[in-house]
This record gives C-alpha cells, sequence and structure tokens, in this order.
C-alpha cells in the first residue's frame, strides 16, 4: 500500500466530514435533532477514523524514511505542534477578549499537548485528541519493529484481540460502562487496527471493491448513533469499529474514480487544518456579526471560511512546519548514517599506522579524475566510465595533451 492512497485520502475525507457535521449539527436542525439522533456520535466515530488511518500512515511513514525513533519524533513534532500552538494562543486571546477565564496551567498543557494527563479544558475543544495521538506515537517506533519480525501478523493480530479483550474487562469493571471517563487506554484498541492493516496490507494485495470499506463506513456512520441513542455505549462500538477498519483496508483495492480521488486528496491534504479551525469557521459564519443577515449569506461565509481559513494555516504555518521538520530529520539520519561509518575509516587507518607503512593512502577516485578519464575514454584509449560533458572534457584535454583546437579532428571548433 502506497502512502499516497486514494482509499486513505477518501477515508480521512469522510472523518473529518463527519466532524465538522457533527458540529455544524445545532445550527442545522437545533440542540432536538442533536439530542434526538446523537449526532455528537458523528464526530466521535471521525475521530475513530483519524486514528485508524494516522497509524497506517505513519507505519508507511517508518517503512520510507526507516524506524530511528529520533527522525520520526522530529518530523512528527513539527507536523502537529506549530499549528496546534497557533490555533491554542488564537483562542487564550478570544477567551480573554471576551472576559472568559484563562489559567497560566492550562494554557501550558495545552501547549504541551497534556492536558488529557492535567485534566485542563482543551482550547480550542477538538484539541481533546492530540495529546492521545502524540502519546501513541511513543510506541510506533517499537510496533514498526514488531512488524518485521517472523509471524509478525500473528503477533500483531494477538495484541488486538487482546488490547480489546483486556478494554472490555477494563470498560465494564474498572470504568463501569462510564463514557465521562477518558484515558490514554481507551484508544490503544483503536490505534493497534492500524498496525494490524499495515501488515496485513504488505503480505497481500487487495482484491475486493473499495465501495465495501466505503459501505462499512457509511454504515458504522448510521448505526453507532442510533445504538448510541439506545442506550448502548459508545466506546465498545468505536472498538469494534475500528477492528473492522484494519481488517477491511488491506483487502480492498484502490479507489479508480479519477474525480472522487483528486477531490479526495484535496480535503485530505489541508484536513488537519480544516479540523483544528472548523470551529471558528463555523462560529464566525453563523453566529456573532453575521447572525442578522439571511440563512443563504451566513452559510456562504459560514463555507468560505471552511475553505479559506484551513488553505492560509496550511500555507503559512502547518507546509513550512513540515519542511523545516523533514530537513531536521534528514540532517539527523545523515549524522547517524556518518557515525555509524566512523569506526571503519578510523580502524583503517590505525591499520596503516600500525603496520610502519609511511606511505600515502591509495588516492580515490575524485572530481579531477572522473574528468581526466572521461577525456581518455572519447580519446579511444577506453576507461569504463561515464564521459563528463564537454565543456569539462575541452578544458581537462586542452591542459593535458596541449593540443590546439582545429576545425576537423575530435576536440571540434
Amino acid at each position: 500500500m502506497k502512502n499516497d492512497s486514494a482509499n486513505l485520502d477518501l477515508l480521512r475525507t469522510i472523518a473529518v466530514a463527519l466532524v465538522v457535521v457533527s458540529h455544524a449539527s445545532p445550527f442545522i436542525g437545533g440542540q432536538g435533532l442533536v439530542d434526538a439522533f446523537n449526532w455528537y456520535t458523528f464526530g466521535r466515530i471521525g475521530v475513530a477514523l483519524f486514528f485508524v488511518h494516522t497509524t497506517l500512515v505513519l507505519m508507511l511513514s517508518l517503512e520510507r524514511h526507516g524506524p530511528a525513533a529520533a527522525p520520526f519524533f522530529v518530523r512528527r513534532f513539527f507536523r502537529i505542534w506549530p499549528l496546534a500552538a497557533f490555533m491554542v494562543l488564537v483562542m487564550v486571546l478570544l477567551r480573554l477578549r471576551f472576559h472568559e477565564p484563562v489559567s497560566a496551567g492550562a494554557v501550558v498543557a495545552n501547549l504541551l499537548l497534556v492536558q488529557n494527563l492535567t485534566g485542563d479544558v482543551s482550547m480550542p475543544d477538538q484539541l481533546w485528541t492530540l495529546p492521545f495521538e502524540v502519546q501513541m506515537y511513543l510506541a510506533l517506533p517499537a510496533l514498526f519493529l514488531l512488524t518485521r519480525t517472523r509471524g509478525a501478523v500473528l503477533s500483531v493480530a494477538a495484541l488486538c484481540a487482546g488490547a480489546l479483550v483486556l478494554g472490555l474487562a477494563a470498560f465494564f469493571t474498572v470504568w463501569r460502562g462510564r463514557t465521562d471517563v477518558v484515558t490514554p487506554f481507551h484508544y490503544i484498541p483503536c490505534f493497534l487496527p492500524g498496525v494490524l492493516a499495515y501488515v496485513l496490507a504488505r503480505r497481500r494485495r487487495g482484491t475486493w471493491s473499495p465501495l465495501v470499506l466505503f459501505a462499512f463506513v457509511l454504515a458504522a456512520a448510521v448505526v453507532v448513533p442510533a445504538l448510541v441513542t439506545a442506550g448502548i455505549p459508545e466506546t465498545p462500538l468505536f472498538w469494534v469499529l475500528c477492528l473492522g477498519l484494519g481488517l477491511l483496508i488491506p483487502m480492498c483495492r484502490e479507489l479508480t474514480i479519477e474525480p472522487v480521488a483528486r477531490a479526495a486528496k484535496v480535503v485530505a491534504t489541508y484536513s488537519y487544518g480544516i479540523y483544528l479551525t472548523h470551529v471558528l469557521a463555523i462560529g464566525f459564519g453563523l453566529t456573532g456579526l453575521m447572525a442578522a443577515l439571511p440563512a443563504p449569506a451566513r452559510w456562504s461565509m459560514a463555507l468560505l471560511l471552511l475553505a479559506g481559513m484551513p488553505f492560509a494555516v496550511y500555507r503559512l504555518i502547518e507546509r513550512p512546519g513540515i519542511e523545516l521538520g523533514r530537513r531536521l530529520a534528514d540532517r539527523l539520519q545523515r549524522r547517524r548514517a556518518f557515525r555509524a561509518s566512523g569506526p571503519a575509516r578510523t580502524s583503517h587507518r590505525s591499520a596503516r599506522r600500525s603496520s610502519g607503512s609511511l606511505s600515502p593512502e591509495p588516492p580515490t577516485r575524485n572530481d579531477w579524475t572522473r574528468k581526466f578519464d572521461g577525456c581518455r575514454c572519447m580519446a579511444g584509449i577506453g576507461v569504463p566510465h561515464r564521459p563528463p560533458p564537454p565543456r569539462a572534457f575541452v578544458q581537462c584535454g586542452a591542459r593535458m595533451w596541449k593540443r590546439p583546437r582545429t576545425r576537423i579532428g575530435r576536440w571540434g571548433a
């Protein structure tokens, strides 16, 4: 499976769409509609899809860049933190503007993305998912190494099954079915199916239609809120949904409908910005100064902000952070490679010194010798090296043989 999979792009698009619809539902049908069908569960279904998708994409990233932990953490830090910190500061300014209380501890916890451990409120509200995702990063390099062992499929499958069984036991005994208590252990069964999808995708090519995958997702988006409305706890339902995704993603072929794939790729590119800014876009477009405008004008403004704000923060904050993280991670990897090759060079030199040889080391093939050998090859002497460009050839030839340039002959006019 490729990192730029059309299926993964469409899955991410559906996830962010569910989150946006859940937060826009009070403005669509009022609070009565929200309570009747439990529309806020839509958003949490989208978060569960995000968790599976993110784990799978990061496993592909580790496969592409290598399992070293430090470069991986650097790339993820500059991918996630700059925009998250910017949104925290924006929300702090808005709270101060409207005279709402803001504690320094809550600001620091949100900037460090540990508010799930300190019990502070998330600013903005949808930032509550990022601490769980960041804490999941700590285990991903080790899980990637597990996928490289013999019997990785059985190991990961046993890990997923064990996490599901232990999660159900803890949910109905320790947490007593409460959904208001959320710990990092609640979402381990949501992250591990992404690892399962990765190991299955490495060993088989999908043969089922992609419609099977997206029909399953859309059916879950209808059935899960209905079951939650009927009184069934939502957390175990999310675990079963994520496990089903982990099994279905590697079994399905790639989406081949080009217009859908292109649109999904665009939305997936800006999805992180959409996720963090959509509440502000909906609030500014439908309330406040826009409340006096007709409904079509308010919704037009909200849709414009939903598209414009993610585009702006991606260009100004998100993409520069991604590029900076990539450069720093590449520098770390080059430094690790240089250090790994150091003992070999040192042992070679020390061996020459210990042998008592005062002769210099054998010459290496630098740029000058490559140009010289290229000239010899073009002159017919037959050195098996690729010839250099004509300018380097003329310069080298004129210097080595002192041959004048004539209208006839190998050197040209």
